[in-house]
């Protein structure tokens, strides 16, 4: 979103609408919240993201937002926010993920302070499952929302029967 400006970023949006049919564009806006941009590195200016979208939304191009989920200092509150954000400005497309830590990383030094546990997944890949903000039961519930999302609709939550009725007590609670 940062890099659409001055008159290369219109130059930009009107070869996209000119186009549209063949382009779809990707944001990856990651989270709305400032804690949550600190602790992975990333920013954003909202005012600027929601000036783009409604550009985008006008022009009639096809564009998705990456979010991630799992950030140290991120809640299930925080990233349903962050998913409401997205989702009330126009966004007809909508994907989530879960946080990797890069090795090497300012973050993977920090995960002791940030109090983050991984779990290993398929291919030996690894992803944060609770830092000092969210256990795994608010992991979880980030994941089904984020299993929610899908291209032109963000559906009404649905649950598998694994989930019990504490956790979407929970859920609809906050």
């Amino acid at each position: 979103f940062e890099n659409i400006k001055g008159t290369s970023g219109d130059q930009f949006i009107n070869l996209c609408k000119r186009y549209s049919k063949r382009v779809k564009l990707e944001f990856g806006l990651q989270t709305i919240h400032q804690l949550e941009m600190k602790v992975i590195g990333r920013g954003n200016r909202l005012s600027k993201v929601t000036s783009i979208m409604n550009r985008l939304n006008e022009s009639g191009i096809n564009y998705e937002v990456s979010l991630i989920y799992g950030i140290p200092g991120q809640t299930y509150k925080s990233f349903f926010e962050t998913v409401e954000f997205v989702s009330q400005n126009g966004c007809p497309n909508i994907r989530a993920f879960p946080l990797r830590i890069p090795r090497n990383s300012n973050m993977e030094a920090q995960k002791e302070e940030l109090e983050v546990r991984e779990t290993q997944m398929e291919y030996n890949v690894k992803q944060v499952s609770s830092s000092y903000s969210f256990d795994s039961t608010e992991y979880n519930m980030m994941h089904l929302l984020a299993g929610q999302l899908c291209v032109n609709a963000l559906p009404p939550i649905t649950f598998p029967d694994s989930v019990d009725k504490e956790s979407r007590r929970l859920i609809f609670e906050e």
